[in-house]
């Protein structure tokens, strides 16, 4: 298994063959990988943005995981592509990654693993623990997941170094809250965009759709952590019970399978302490197989330092080779 992750590692780098797209009742998921003998399929849940399963970084991650023996299916969640974060997107991964593993083309063993990352990384977990799933998921990777929604949130909003990626989507997703005629929303969701594709906040594009007021406090927002945090200390009355359930801590207890914990020790979006909140919580259930915090990654994007790719890499081999060795194993 040592030299199957290690090949994997390797291929990230690499461009093998397009995936096959396949669609279904619930969901259209891209197929990379059908051998005659698969070592198991993993089903690979995208982050937040709107390429969905087609981030580059994530066909990048799925062509890899191919190339070491897997079926990989990555579906397409709309919500989550369309930068909407609230719990009835739980369900929706419960439906979607039960009709994956229904399909016996993809799922011929009736299991899978799951691959999830960032905010859907605590979704997935949820979704993993309903009783529907418990016993059909044989191990998970969280790449950069939450453990305490409301903690993580005051990160994104509040701290001075954190990437505005983080405080655009909350805002975009909770300011109706506030003012349900504003169009702000519409704002933060445009300059999230920009965000994610590394281009310069066009603040005049935004502020175009915007009364002169609401102009003024979004480039307020924009420039003082203490503004974002004051006006996300209004909202907080009117969506904690949302924030509450969206937790994923208190879910943990219904996890069957194992969970290996991978963060960048660089991420600027959900910060790593997040990372250890959640391994103790997955230890103290018994289910934490494995716990990297790595310099190698940032929120989502691989940052090959060479300098430190010899120390830092082994710990990367043995998480993703611990999981999928777990993948492999008989029910």
């Amino acid at each position: 298994m040592v030299l199957s992750t290690t090949r994997f590692l390797l291929k990230l780098g690499h461009f093998p063959a397009r995936p096959t797209r396949v669609r279904s009742g619930l969901c259209t998921a891209w197929i990379y990988g059908q051998p005659r003998s698969p070592r198991g399929t993993i089903l690979s849940i995208h982050g937040a943005n709107r390429f969905g399963p087609l981030d580059p970084r994530w066909v990048q991650l799925s062509r890899g995981l191919a190339e070491a023996g897997f079926i990989v299916a990555a579906p397409h969640v709309p919500s989550i592509a369309s930068l909407a974060f609230c719990p009835d997107q739980i369900e929706q991964l419960v439906d979607i990654i039960e009709e994956l593993l229904e399909d016996p083309t993809l799922c011929p063993a009736g299991r899978a693993g799951l691959l999830s990352v960032s905010l859907s990384g605590g979704l997935t977990l949820q979704a993993a623990a309903q009783p529907r799933l418990r016993d059909r998921i044989s191990a998970i990777l969280t790449i950069g997941a939450y453990a305490e929604t409301e903690r993580t949130a005051d990160h994104m909003v509040r701290h001075p170094e954190a990437d505005l990626y983080g405080a655009l989507l909350l805002f975009a997703n909770y300011y109706r809250h506030r003012d349900p005629t504003s169009r702000l929303p519409e704002a933060f969701t445009r300059l999230a965009l920009d965000n994610f594709h590394r281009r310069p906040l066009n603040l005049a594009r935004a502020r175009a759709i915007l009364t002169e007021a609401d102009g003024r406090l979004l480039e307020a927002m924009l420039s003082s952590p203490q503004v974002r945090g004051d006006v996300w200390d209004t909202l907080r009355a009117h969506i904690k019970g949302e924030l509450r359930r969206l937790d994923t801590i208190p879910h943990l207890q219904g996890l069957r399978a194992p969970v290996t914990v991978i963060h960048g020790e660089g991420d600027d979006v959900i910060p790593p302490s997040e990372a250890d909140a959640l391994a103790e919580a997955l230890d103290a259930t018994g289910r934490l197989a494995d716990k990297v915090i790595t310099p190698l990654l940032s929120h989502g994007d691989t940052q090959r330092r060479w300098s430190t790719l010899l120390r830092e890499a082994p710990p990367l081999i043995r998480a993703f080779g611990g999981w999928m060795r777990a993948i492999t194993q008989p029910a």
